[in-house]
């Protein structure tokens, strides 16, 4: 079975919006979500339209807003703050890593409107949420039993 997709016009975006053509190289949209890279640039198959510079696509309701409000959003988890540019979350520090994963390629997981943890806070694990730094020794969280995820072999080539 195949899939259709709508065709996009010009007249289909909004005025915060931008016509992208087919295949036409373009910066990637930011997302209020934290999940865009900074510097990127893409290529699609299909036309669509893009949030004008300056402003970000929030989601769900998938509107383009300037990029200030994307700063006003909650993060997910206590003791954490949103920053205009941040660390995706694989370059977080933990308990268990106290320094970024990300090495010299750190720019690659330098991302738009990124939670991070308040300072004296640290991620308990990847996939957990901030607690105080002092915790980490008080929990024995510094323990060989605890195992960080393991690492895609993409994940491996890109971080290293």
């Amino acid at each position: 079975m195949r899939t259709l997709f709508p065709v996009i016009y010009p007249e289909n975006c909004t005025e915060l919006e931008e016509f992208v053509k087919a295949n036409e190289t373009h910066r990637c949209e930011r997302s209020c979500s934290g999940d865009t890279p900074a510097e990127c640039e893409t290529t699609r198959e299909l036309s669509y339209c893009a949030c004008k510079p300056g402003y970000a696509r929030r989601t769900p309701t998938r509107e383009c807003v300037p990029e200030e409000e994307c700063l006003k959003d909650p993060c997910p988890g206590p003791h954490e703050l949103r920053k205009h540019y941040g660390f995706g979350d694989l370059c977080r520090p933990t308990c268990k890593r106290r320094s970024r994963l990300c090495g010299e390629k750190s720019d690659y997981f330098n991302v738009t409107f990124a939670c991070e943890c308040e300072q004296g806070y640290i991620l308990k694990d990847y996939n957990s949420h901030c607690i105080p730094i002092e915790q980490c020794e008080m929990t024995g969280l510094f323990s060989s039993s605890l195992v960080e995820p393991e690492l895609t072999s993409f994940e491996q080539r890109v971080l290293t």
